[in-house]
C-alpha cells in the first residue's frame, strides 16, 4: 500500500486512508474558522470600544467647552461692570462701615465689590450694596 503525504498549514500529515485525510482536514478547518470568527469578534469588539472613546471625547469636549462659556461670561459680566459702580461701592462701604461704629471711626480698607445685578451698575447701585456689606461688617 503506498502511503501518501499531505501538507495542511505548514505540517506534512500521514493518513492512514481517504476518511482519516477528511477528518483531517475538516478539524484543521474548524480551527481555521473558530480562529476567524474570534478575529472578527474582536475588530467588532475594538471598533465598539473606539466608537464610546469617541463618544466620550466629544461629550468631555462639549463639556469643556460649556465651561469655558461659563467663565468667559462670568469675567465679561465682572468687567461689564462701571467703574463708577466700583467707586459707589467703596464710598457705600466706608458710611456703612461708619454709621455703626461711630462718624469719626476709620473704616477698614473696603473689600473688592461683588458683581454687580443686572441695571445696578450704576454709582447708586454700588453705594446701595456698599452700604448693606459696610453695615454687616462692623457689626
Amino acid at each position: 500500500m503506498e502511503t501518501h503525504h499531505y501538507e495542511i498549514n505548514g505540517e506534512v500529515v500521514y493518513p492512514k486512508d481517504e476518511k482519516e485525510f477528511y477528518r483531517m482536514a475538516r478539524s484543521y478547518y474548524r480551527k481555521l474558522e473558530a480562529k476567524r470568527s474570534a478575529q472578527v469578534y474582536n475588530d467588532k469588539v475594538m471598533i465598539e470600544r473606539q466608537d464610546r472613546s469617541e463618544v466620550l471625547k466629544r461629550r468631555w469636549a462639549l463639556v469643556f467647552a460649556l465651561v469655558c462659556l461659563f467663565i468667559f461670561v462670568l469675567i465679561v459680566c465682572a468687567v461689564a461692570a462701571t467703574p463708577e459702580y466700583y467707586a459707589g461701592f467703596k464710598s457705600g462701604w466706608s458710611q456703612g462701615w461708619k454709621s455703626i461704629q461711630g462718624q469719626f471711626a476709620i473704616p477698614p480698607i473696603a473689600p473688592i465689590a461683588p458683581v454687580p445685578r443686572i441695571g445696578e451698575d450704576t454709582y447708586e447701585g454700588g453705594y446701595n450694596m456698599g452700604f448693606l456689606m459696610g453695615r454687616e461688617a462692623a457689626q
